[in-house]
């Protein structure tokens, strides 16, 4: 199967826009809060107060900026941040996204790592009428309503951290069975109110300044965001004559059986995922690392990349995430939407990498994160969970398309 379009969200364009989103947190939750409050006001609904918003990225006004024409007839009140953000994206590959077929099926990566809707409007006593109890207390109630879809059916996936990677497998999963000949992919992450503790805990100390890979390295924020797919099954997109930017060639998952990565998982994830793809040893391949942030997780994934290196000599690794923080959720997916976006857009994809500098780079047998993504066809991207998950896909890049979709206006890859 092939992934034919890609979008994502994100609050800032790059750490300085992230810092000042960090210090403005306050402010922004104070609008937040307000416009939460106009809400249940129009459904008769009690006010919310406002707690002391953790340090994390956060978007400072979704509803204006990210419409969503599928719920324009549900009261706000009823539509959390969360589904705003994801139903956003799916309407975003549906508008530009050519014929989608009869058939289709969505898949939500869902991190859980906000208050659930159901638990919010029953013990906020928020009051529902009667017709929109379903919608309203449904998981992915609101999902069915996606305009230019035919009764799309839709699945969701809880997987902490690893939730938008395993979701993506899900789909093709369905597509390899002949289920569905498209699937969508969406996993989204936001807060609906301001709780005052970090429900997982990333990173450390006040400016999160030394991303991966760093001497410093401290870990991310937590950021909102998120993240899309458009799956196909590759005759289908032949036929329906949309261009392909990649092929899933190949997948594994696993499990570290801690909350610390595992280089030994990790590298034999990475081996059967390139097994499953048959890729020959003597290709090149490039893998995109997670980078967690700390030198325990960074270290065992460069050493988890040295074995595998054994039998797949000319593997180099890259950090296609840049300088963005970590969305919960969708992070081991973030460089591989970054990658395609650039190359459906026909920007290089030469800057997308990061090529930080220290002793614990430096004291590898391997030189790492100096690669040019732009002289690779195969990448590995893996993500992780906190609860042990690993999950490693592989992208054939060979006869991806190019250059196949304009630039969005004041967007950047």
């Amino acid at each position: 199967m092939v992934i034919t379009d890609v979008t994502g969200i994100y609050p800032a364009a790059d750490r300085a826009a992230a810092l000042a989103q960090v210090e403005r947190r306050g402010e922004i939750w104070t609008g937040r809060v307000a416009s939460v409050n106009r809400q249940l006001a129009a459904v008769g609904g009690p006010e919310l107060g406002q707690a002391p918003a953790v340090a994390r990225l956060y978007f400072e006004d979704p509803e204006g900026e990210f419409p969503v024409a599928s719920v324009e007839d549900i009261p706000p009140a009823l539509v959390t941040i969360g589904e705003r953000l994801s139903l956003h994206v799916i309407e975003t590959l549906v508008d530009r996204g050519g014929p989608i077929p009869k058939g289709v099926h969505i898949t939500t990566g869902d991190a859980e790592t906000d208050i659930s809707k159901p638990t919010f409007l029953c013990a906020m006593g928020v009051p529902v009428a009667p017709e929109l109890v379903g919608t309203a207390y449904d998981p992915i109630g609101l999902f069915p309503r996606v305009r230019g879809l035919r009764k799309p059916s839709v699945s969701r996936v809880v997987e902490a951290s690893a939730s938008a990677s395993v979701a993506l497998l899900d789909a093709v999963a369905r597509i390899e069975d002949g289920t569905s000949e498209c699937g969508i992919v969406v996993s989204s992450s936001a807060r609906l109110i301001p709780l005052p503790f970090e429900t997982v805990h990333v990173g450390g100390g006040p400016t999160r300044a030394a991303l991966p890979f760093e001497d410093a390295a401290s870990g991310h924020f937590a950021s909102e965001g998120a993240v899309g797919l458009v799956l196909r099954d590759e005759e289908a997109a032949v036929r329906d004559g949309v261009p392909a930017l990649a092929r899933v060639s190949g997948y594994a998952y696993g499990t570290f059986g801690s909350s610390v990565v595992n280089r030994l998982v990790v590298a034999d994830v990475t081996l059967r995922a390139l097994d499953a793809a048959g890729l020959d040893p003597q290709t090149p391949v490039l893998v995109d690392l997670y980078g967690r942030g700390n030198r325990i997780d960074d270290g065992a994934e460069l050493a988890a990349m040295e074995k595998v290196r054994e039998r797949y000599p000319h593997l180099a690794t890259a950090y296609l995430k840049g300088d963005r923080h970590y969305v919960i959720g969708s992070h081991g997916l973030q460089g591989l939407v970054r990658l395609l976006d650039a190359r459906a857009t026909g920007v290089s994809v030469t800057e997308l990498a990061a090529h930080p500098e220290s002793d614990l780079l430096a004291a590898r047998p391997v030189r790492h994160l100096v690669a040019d993504p732009a002289d690779y066809a195969h990448v590995v991207f893996l993500g992780y969970s906190v609860h042990g998950s690993v999950v490693a896909v592989v992208l054939d890049l060979s006869a991806g398309a190019v250059g196949v979709r304009d630039t969005e206006p004041g967007r950047a890859a």
